[in-house]
């Protein structure tokens, strides 16, 4: 209840601040009364959206999709983070004018706004964050209502020296973060699906995230999982920190991990493979690669993983694969083991779900929270390529970071090349 209340008093406080704001840098006419139309539609958008996104759960029915509830609420959100970015230019104005509305509360006769200069700087600033924002509305509209199913086969080819002969040219084809309680829409769920299938990989792994809070979210996709992913070398899995009884809700830890162990068996009923704190071997005309998986270890959510209990099927000699969610385990445990992990593969991060990736241009939120994001990084013989992100989960779409599906060709590389190189 006090997170609900929370969301409201913040949404409060950004629509009377932005309404407020047009009022100040708009002067009044048709132009100011149809912005202040549309800035009312988004806050009617976003309530209704919270309201039955609210409404459409019970104790009884765990909160899944729904087709009504995830664009309504989508645009409200939308609306919300573009008034956002309004709100922070016309702050910049206000912070400068602090110290000259508090002088005036003890002297009268102060300038109400400070310097001369202020009155064109506050309308410069604020139609300059106003016309950012109204720039940005398609790209959000279409993000919530095409852009969450919109996937993206990324390529990237590993070479290395370690790796045998026979798996030279061999594929992995990897998903993150399904998030299958946030999905409202099958026949793009069963689309991006056969995406992987038209790439032909030998192996498919999922590297965690099935659910956002409870199991029986995944239930109306397992078949559909189970029936068209395919792979000669096998479908493997790990878990992610949203397949831990955290955010359920439930009454008792007993409760909760009752669902967590009929989580990992619906990871059976898909057809993948677990592997959690635990790892195979991948063999191919007498050659073989070590498989590894961990359960999920993040610098800032559970801990479970074992990468000692993971690896100790490994030989030295071993090119290992590792599957481990957060990518903030690479630099904190992974990159010093004994064990040399070639190709780590995590997710987590979903890029935030929302930034810019073009020629030239990489940015998004996530990278103010995590060093490694998304895409592919390196030291010396090892890697570690962090997906995208499947499925989304908070903001019902995506803008800019498209759902991943992730490619990876395996190169032998001769010895006398020196350190392995990464295209991609």
């Amino acid at each position: 209840m006090g997170q609900i209340v929370f969301v409201l008093l913040i949404w409060i406080l950004i629509e009377v601040y932005s309404l407020t704001g047009i009022r100040r840098v708009m002067e009044p006419g048709k132009v100011r009364t149809w912005i202040f139309r549309i800035a009312l539609f988004g806050a009617l958008l976003f309530l209704v959206g919270f309201l039955v996104s609210m409404g459409s759960s019970s104790e009884d029915a765990p909160p899944r999709g729904h087709p009504i509830r995830s664009p309504l609420i989508g645009l409200g959100m939308s609306f919300m983070v573009l008034k956002t970015v309004f709100c922070m230019f016309l702050a910049v104005n206000d912070l400068i004018l602090a110290p000259f509305r508090i002088a005036r509360l003890f002297n009268r006769d102060s300038a109400e706004d400070g310097p001369a200069s202020s009155r064109s700087r506050r309308y410069f600033l604020g139609r300059v964050g106003l016309g950012l924002a109204g720039l940005q509305l398609p790209a959000f509209i279409h993000g919530v209502t095409k852009g969450k199913y919109l996937f993206k086969v990324h390529r990237v080819q590993l070479a290395s020296a370690d790796l045998p002969e026979a798996f030279n040219g061999f594929t992995i084809a990897q998903i993150s973060d399904i998030h299958s309680g946030s999905f409202d829409n099958k026949n793009a769920i069963q689309g991006g699906l056969e995406r992987i299938v038209e790439e032909k990989p030998d192996m498919i792994l999922f590297t965690g995230d099935l659910v956002n809070a409870v199991s029986d979210e995944i239930v109306p996709y397992i078949d559909m999982f189970r029936n068209t992913l395919r792979a000669p070398y096998g479908k493997y899995s790990s878990l992610g920190n949203h397949d831990y009884p955290t955010y359920g809700g439930w009454d008792t830890d007993e409760e909760g991990e009752a669902d967590h162990q009929k989580l990992r068996g619906y990871h059976a009923d898909m057809d993948l493979e677990l592997l959690a704190n635990r790892g195979v071997r991948i063999e191919k005309d007498g050659d073989s690669i070590f498989l590894a998986g961990v359960e999920n270890w993040g610098l800032h959510f559970t801990k479970a993983g074992d990468l000692n209990e993971a690896l100790k099927d490994a030989r030295p000699d071993d090119f290992t694969v590792l599957m481990s969610h957060d990518p903030s385990h690479w630099e904190a445990q992974i990159l010093d083991h004994p064990q040399t992990i070639h190709l780590t593969l995590s997710g987590h991060t979903h890029g935030a779900q929302m930034g810019v990736e073009v020629p030239g241009i990489r940015w998004s939120p996530s990278q103010f929270f995590y060093k490694q994001w998304a895409g592919l990084y390196r030291k010396g013989k090892q890697a570690l390529y962090v997906n995208r992100g499947f499925g989304f989960i908070g903001f019902p779409g995506r803008v800019g970071i498209w759902p991943e599906i992730t490619l990876i060709e395996l190169i032998k590389e001769c010895q006398e090349r020196g350190q392995p190189v990464l295209v991609g």
